[in-house]
């Protein structure tokens, strides 16, 4: 398809101003709306294939469906129709227009691209993949060439995935030998059409129907695709993002070989600065069956961006919120250590010099003292982590909604049964483990890391909040283990400065420990340094309920998921908000 049509009007709706590139569906166009003067993109598609009434057809109804995409990172398509050329009747579709590059322009000159914009780009075509996924449309042709970076005016890129449903065909691809000598020139989407009568007089159309360098393994063994042929061609797109390459390369004929049988190289051999979490699931979407790769593209998303946060982003992160939502977190811990705060002031008032207290009552009422601390501390954390849970999976999931402690009461008030029985279980187990042999308490207090996040959110049962905190602390253990770390290290500091101790060492003359032991007074104005737990008791909670967000991300599970569970607890909203639900719940029944 040349450029003939340059300077025609199609259909008296469209002024054809030039040809902005060619592929093995059509042409596309620039364009101007006669009715709105908007510049408009315009794909034509080959005059063969407009042809066969079949195809028409089915392109008619993927058309529609692309229509209905209403997502920020599909282009938008607009119209659709038949229009008369001199050369005949074709088939066009009206998509907006847009400016920037493709993601293959920028691989031919960056050749690898960093683990963290290889995950910005990938988060945002794997949300659109879903999407469609989810309408039940199989793009079957993911490549650099089909997604689209617009610059958003904000430092970034928005990104646009383009062609979403041209490529579905029919419910079978059948495979058509390549031409003797094909190259699989990178980007170029091969059509081999294969006719086939059907019925009374109607012709199904066949076809080796894709981008052979990014197709999986039963899209080229002419299989019945689902989505997770999309991922694995997401997978490609990944892999050649962070190491330069695709997978595999040759003609055609070898490529569909490599895809059904062949193992890429390993990740680290071509990027060694790539995470090993990162090069793995990658590694996992490019699974020669679909049942070892990631359940959805929101699904591998999530986990690719989990796996390229460490320890460090995280506790940036919690910094940052903390700071940004200081007062909400502050009203709420000066609420659950009211208990700890009047006790401590009572305390001070108490323990002054005076004659009507004598030295035995001192020596009794001095452990109780400081076991009621330490207990009012336990009580006062647990309600905190309670308490900042739901705020930190509002500001995840709906950044611009207000944040208020009340709703976090709210969401305790439904779930404070579950949490608090779990929190005793926890802090037995923990302690128990402490005093047998010390390594177990640790253990046990590192596997659930994670109780108050899943019971809040999750509302499950004792034992299944367990069991579900000790599964997600396994998919990232080592986080969990440093995040846990600084947790304990925090109030560790705080009860350090708070008492007042002394080592007691004496030997006899053959070096023999003669007495030994650990000495710690606490006195009314030392025992005040326990309120600085009041600003260290949100920090550990904000990085505990984002070590619960990663590690569900991990896992593959995306926010969606979150928001659901969120929406669960019926928290009040005010109208507005209640309308946004009511819209979105529409929407997800289309």
């Amino acid at each position: 398809m040349d450029d003939f049509l340059i300077g025609e009007r199609l259909d008296d709706k469209y002024l054809i101003e030039r040809l902005l590139g060619q592929g093995g569906m059509g042409a596309v166009y620039k364009a101007t709306h006669l009715g709105t003067t908007r510049a408009v993109a315009i794909k034509i598609i080959h005059r063969q294939l407009s042809s066969n009434q079949e195809f028409v057809e089915r392109f008619r109804r993927e058309a529609e469906a692309s229509g209905r995409l209403r997502h920020p990172n599909v282009v938008d398509v607009t119209d659709f129709g038949f229009a008369r050329t001199p050369s005949g009747p074709v088939a066009y579709l009206v998509m907006e227009y847009l400016d920037g590059c493709t993601l293959a322009d920028v691989l031919e000159e960056e050749r690898q691209l960093s683990s963290s914009w290889t995950v910005d780009i990938l988060d945002q075509v794997c949300s659109a993949a879903d999407e469609a996924h989810r309408l039940g449309i199989i793009h079957r042709d993911l490549k650099p060439e089909n997604i689209w970076l617009e610059p958003n005016r904000r430092g970034g890129y928005t990104v646009k995935v383009l062609d979403f449903g041209l490529a579905k065909l029919g419910d079978r691809a059948e495979i058509a030998p390549a031409p003797a000598g094909a190259i699989a020139a990178d980007g170029v989407t091969l059509i081999h059409l294969s006719f086939e009568t059907i019925g009374a007089g109607l012709t199904r159309v066949g076809s080796t129907m894709g981008t052979p360098l990014y197709m999986s393994p039963e899209q080229c063994r002419g299989e019945s695709l689902d989505a997770r042929s999309d991922i694995y061609s997401l997978g490609v797109i990944a892999y050649r993002m962070l190491t330069g390459d695709t997978p595999f390369t040759g003609d055609p004929d070898e490529l569909i070989r490599l895809h059904c049988t062949g193992e890429p190289p390993p990740i680290s051999e071509k990027n060694p600065r790539v995470p090993k979490r990162t090069a793995s699931l990658v590694m996992a979407a490019l699974a020669k069956s679909p049942t070892a790769r990631p359940d959805s593209a929101a699904g591998f998303a999530s986990a690719l961006r989990a796996s390229a946060e460490g320890s460090g982003s995280l506790l940036r992160q919690a910094v940052s919120l903390y700071s940004e939502h200081f007062p909400a977190f502050l009203k709420i811990s000066l609420l659950a250590h009211a208990p700890l705060i009047a006790f401590v002031v009572g305390f001070v008032l108490w323990d002054r010099p005076s004659e009507s207290f004598s030295p035995a009552v001192r020596a009794v009422a001095g452990p109780l003292i400081f076991l009621t601390i330490i207990a009012a501390n336990l009580v006062a954390y647990a309600t905190v982590s309670a308490l900042t849970v739901p705020i930190v999976v509002q500001v995840a999931i709906a950044p611009l909604r207000q944040v208020r402690p009340g709703m976090a009461f709210a969401t305790l008030k439904r779930r404070w049964q579950i949490f608090f029985v779990t929190t005793g279980a926890v802090v037995a187990t923990t302690i128990a483990g402490t005093v047998l042999l010390v390594i177990p308490g640790v253990l046990s207090g590192i596997c659930h890391a994670l109780y108050a996040p899943v019971a809040v959110m999750e509302g499950l049962g004792v034992r299944a909040t367990l069991r579900r905190a000790r599964s997600l602390a396994k998919r990232f253990p080592s986080t969990v283990v440093i995040i846990t770390a600084l947790q304990f290290t925090l109030p560790v500091l705080v009860w350090i400065a708070s008492v007042d101790s002394s080592f007691t060492l004496k030997l006899d003359d053959d070096y023999t420990p003669k007495e030994f032991g650990f000495t710690f007074v606490t006195s009314g104005r030392s025992s005040l340094y326990q309120l600085l737990n009041v600003l260290v008791a949100p920090l550990a909670a904000i990085m505990s309920a984002q070590l619960y967000l990663k590690t569900r991300q991990a896992g593959g599970e995306v926010l969606r998921d979150a928001i659901e569970q969120f929406e669960a607890l019926e928290i009040p909203r005010s109208r507005w908000q209640a309308r946004m639900k009511q819209t979105s719940s529409l929407k997800s029944e289309v």
